[in-house]
């Protein structure tokens, strides 16, 4: 009874993700995560945005670090680099937490701005 309910669970995550050992052991082929594949039936983009502006000084754009935090935790979500133009964009955040979003001047000639409380922007 125990191999047939060990039987039932490797069909049933074979047929979603993961295969059972070829030579029938009972235990589960677990391939690299390289070729997993990768699944998107849009629930879950459903629930994601970004967050996506410009760093400018006096009106023309500038290349600054820029960091992303969970508003209520402080906790860095993510950094990244602004382009030459001074656009940035923080992909994949959840559209129900707030974000407060830092640039900071790696020339020190600038004092750190920031925006807050910001809401992502979903996704179509």
């Amino acid at each position: 009874m125990e191999h047939s309910v060990v039987s039932v669970v490797g069909v049933l995550i074979s047929k979603v993700l993961i295969p059972i050992n070829a030579a029938g052991s009972g235990r589960l082929a677990i391939p690299s995560m390289s070729v997993l594949p990768r699944v998107d039936y849009g629930i879950l983009r459903a629930h994601r945005g970004y967050i996506a502006d410009q760093v400018s000084i006096n009106g023309l754009g500038v290349r600054r670090r820029v960091c992303c935090l969970e508003a209520k935790s402080f906790r860095l979500f993510a950094d990244t680099w602004s382009d030459q133009a001074g656009n940035y964009r923080f992909d994949n955040l959840s559209a129900y937490t707030a974000y407060i979003v830092v640039s900071v001047d790696h020339e020190n000639k600038y004092d750190p701005v920031g925006k807050a409380p910001l809401y992502p922007t979903r996704y179509a």
